[in-house]
């Protein structure tokens, strides 16, 4: 556990790490950011989607991953798995940062960015679902508590 820490916070362009510089630089310039700033629109619009892009989808598409890797999926179904997750999760991170510093308009290709994302990663929680249903669970007892 300490490795995957570690590396998340070695590579800057994890989306993690995204959300904490974001987050900084809004801090450290609440002259712009702040109630009567320019940017207050961007600081509200980075208040709502660094909570849906950095802790809840991060979150739900964690788990559905550890189901996928629990339950034994293997191959084509675990690779779409994979592959799905992490190209809604780039779309929502590059997303998530247009929308706060380039237009925090709640319309627009930079909007639809955002929300395609979102819309992509719980697609890959569906097909995680989806490839862990199918799947023989080897030595599991579903009636144990």
């Amino acid at each position: 556990m300490d490795d995957v820490a570690g590396r998340v916070a070695d590579d800057p362009g994890h989306p993690d790490m995204l959300a904490v510089r974001s987050g900084f630089y809004i801090e450290l310039n609440q002259v712009q950011f702040g109630g009567g700033g320019t940017l207050a629109a961007n600081d509200a619009n980075f208040a709502a989607a660094h909570r849906m892009t950095g802790i809840f989808l991060m979150i739900v598409l964690s788990l559905a991953l550890l189901l996928v890797d629990f339950y034994g999926v293997t191959g084509r179904a675990r690779r779409i798995t994979a592959a799905i997750g992490a190209i809604g999760l780039i779309a929502a991170a590059a997303g998530t940062t247009l929308w706060t510093f380039a237009d925090p308009a709640t319309n627009g290709l930079v909007f639809a960015l955002l929300i395609g994302g979102i819309a992509i990663s719980y697609l890959a929680v569906l097909v995680a679902a989806t490839a862990v249903r199918s799947v023989q669970t080897r030595g599991f007892d579903r009636t144990t508590p």
